[in-house]
């Protein structure tokens, strides 16, 4: 004879099972491979990354996400960068010295940005090749959103510094009159 908790327990694996694979793989919680503090700013340090109940991707921070702004130099200025299995990029960034968003003032407020990057940046990470307007940020607490955009399978996300003014022998100026180069602060990838 089985035991009441037998009795109990074979069911609710079985919902438990059931539900875990009816779970939109896009909505479903992503753990990240990432070393805790390792970031040396906690508004930049990496500790989860997923997807939201309205499928749109996230990250969340140890500090305060937004919570170190670009200055009016933007020496330097700052992203979240959220990176798709097809290539995409799009970036949630604070840079104080020129306006290019609808987003708030869209220079020092957090806004959103499509990119393309290449990875011929002379001693920095990445170079950002060109920039629009797609996505929309949503900050609060230590969570950073991207809305407004239609991706699915992330590949990472980054904290990154950007660079300007820097030569333009290995990057192209971008429009603004200046070479943008990306250093990365942290990296998370669902796991």
């Amino acid at each position: 004879m089985m035991g009441k908790t037998a009795l109990i327990a074979a069911p609710l694996a079985t919902i438990l099972a059931v539900s875990m694979i009816m779970t939109p793989s896009a909505w479903a919680f992503a753990h990240i491979n990432d070393a805790k503090r390792d970031a040396a700013d906690p508004n930049f340090d990496v500790r989860q990354v997923g997807f939201d109940g309205h499928g749109n991707p996230y990250l969340k921070v140890s500090g305060e996400a937004g919570g170190t702004p670009s200055t009016e130099d933007c020496s330097p200025a700052y992203a979240y960068v959220f990176a798709f299995t097809n290539g995409d990029h799009y970036a949630v960034a604070s840079h104080g010295c020129f306006s290019d968003s609808n987003e708030g003032n869209g220079a020092d407020n957090w806004h959103a940005h499509g990119l393309t990057v290449s990875a011929d940046a002379s001693g920095h990470f990445a170079c950002i090749t060109s920039a629009n307007d797609d996505g929309v940020a949503n900050i609060k607490g230590h969570r950073v959103t991207l809305e407004g955009v239609s991706e699915s399978d992330l590949d990472h996300v980054a904290t990154v510094t950007i660079v300007g003014g820097a030569p333009t022998a290995s990057c192209p100026d971008v429009g603004i009159g200046a070479a943008l180069y990306v250093d990365v602060l942290d990296v998370g990838a669902p796991s």
